[in-house]
């Protein structure tokens, strides 16, 4: 339906003076370019979500509140680097940089929002009406060599080392297997080792 209105590139992931950054979603339209990081809180159960004037996140559940990681530090950080990356290709200076804008996407309904600072915390069916409401500064053209230059840009994902734990379970039974089966091989071999050894002992024991 907004096709002709916006681009959406999913898994940007750029390396921009030696920093690698990677967004879950770029929206480049006539209102701005925006970094979607989405997060699917909830997952282990509802709960409210507080965001302090500050900024300060937390989870309120049963009365108790814990402090959370806020997602938008790092939504901050890549849009710091994308921002250089795009006015150096584009050749913008301090009069008419280009400013990118952070959201947080919440994925699920399972979370309450009490959001009191000014950064963009929104549900998955709110991104649209959001990016809309803002001032058109950006043409279509301009929206074309923006979206161009990250997808020239944009790396494959990196890969970090993770623990396989089916396949560390899988190995380590049957390893155990394996030892099962050898103890109930060589018990009678065990058995005859220790005849022997009693004999000897009670031989030079005389």
């Amino acid at each position: 339906m907004y096709d002709d209105q916006m681009i959406v590139l999913p898994n940007i992931r750029l390396e921009v003076e030696g920093e690698s950054i990677e967004s879950d979603f770029v929206v480049v339209s006539p209102w701005g370019i925006y970094i979607l990081e989405v997060k699917n809180l909830g997952s282990g159960g509802a709960f409210d979500l507080l965001i302090e004037q500050d900024g300060r996140w937390s989870k309120v559940r049963g009365g108790y509140k814990e402090a959370m990681n806020s997602p938008v530090h790092q939504n901050e950080r890549h849009i710091v680097y994308m921002e250089k990356l795009l006015n150096k290709e584009l050749d913008r200076g301090i009069d008419n940089r280009l400013m990118i804008h952070g959201m947080v996407v919440l994925a699920n309904d399972r979370v309450t929002i009490t959001n009191h600072s000014t950064n963009l915390i929104k549900r998955y069916d709110n991104i649209i009406g959001t990016i809309r409401s803002g001032e058109r500064i950006l043409k279509e053209e301009e929206m074309k060599q923006i979206a161009e230059i990250l997808q020239n840009n944009n790396l494959p994902p990196k890969e970090y080392p993770t623990n396989n734990y089916f396949k560390l379970y899988f190995e380590t039974k049957v390893l155990v297997e394996e030892y099962k089966h050898w103890r109930k091989s060589t018990q009678p071999l065990l058995g005859y080792a220790q005849t022997y050894y009693d004999s000897i002992l009670e031989k030079y024991d005389r």
